[in-house]
């Protein structure tokens, strides 16, 4: 064998809508342990509200054992989605990469963008070692760590009351914001409209997951009334069709 010698080949795949389109599986058992010359790590774990800076790179190596000719290794992505009812999906990275013949050690990196905020993401590698006959000599299983990806806040408005104003003809609307996703927003802009036209806007400076906070505006009385949360769509959600509430005065 050559000494020292060391493939090293990248590979990068790009998944859009990644939930969506994987099958739904068990997490594979553990694989038990050997003293095969493997391992696979996340390189990077790159998290962001944007989807195309969400992803991760994780790297697979394998040194040479008696008898190889060859090495192979094949990369399988799990996804474990995020919620109260987390399901697990697989799949299939691509084809098995080969090492070229008699090296000491096989590199490979794996890409993969498009995660989806909130889920956790791994792989399992599967390795063969080969002869000069491409009979299999040894094989593994290694799993990687976890790229965990952070939630989205959902925010909505949830009620609207409404009282007499210190003034004639006006009125003071208590509207309630809720944040029912999985991640603090901040910075959180309330718009109060009466009878179409803009009254009043509050900001919050911000609002945890699973919290709800009562915004006082002023307005006129109305005959319609409608609150926005959030009316600019600055805030990243993971829902941005229920964040107005509307009612009759």
């Amino acid at each position: 064998m050559q000494g020292c010698s060391d493939i090293a080949m990248r590979f990068r795949s790009v998944y859009a809508g990644l939930a969506v389109t994987a099958a739904i599986l068990a997490v594979p058992a553990a694989a038990p342990a050997d003293s095969a010359p493997a391992s696979v790590r996340v390189k990077s774990c790159d998290k962001g509200s944007d989807p195309s800076t969400r992803g991760a790179t994780f790297v697979a190596q394998m040194h040479s054992v008696p008898g190889t000719v060859r090495m192979a290794m094949r990369f399988r992505l799990i996804e474990r989605s995020s919620g109260p009812h987390p399901q697990t999906r697989g799949l299939q990275l691509g084809p098995w990469h080969r090492s070229a013949k008699d090296v000491n050690r096989f590199t490979f990196s794996q890409t993969v963008n498009g995660m989806t905020p909130g889920d956790s993401y791994r792989v399992v590698v599967q390795f063969h070692w080969l002869d000069g006959s491409h009979h299999l000599i040894e094989h593994a299983k290694r799993r990687s760590g976890a790229c965990a990806q952070p939630g989205l806040p959902n925010l909505k408005v949830t009620g609207i009351k409404m009282a007499a104003g210190q003034s004639p003809g006006t009125a003071v609307y208590r509207v309630s914001v809720a944040n029912d996703g999985n991640a603090r927003a901040r910075k959180v802009a309330v718009a109060l409209y009466v009878d179409g036209h803009l009254a009043d806007t509050r900001t919050l400076k911000q609002l945890d997951a699973g919290e709800t906070k009562t915004v006082k505006l002023n307005g006129p009385q109305c005959m319609t009334v409608e609150a926005i949360v959030d009316p600019d769509n600055r805030i990243a959600e993971s829902n941005e069709n229920d964040n107005s509430f509307s009612r009759k005065c």
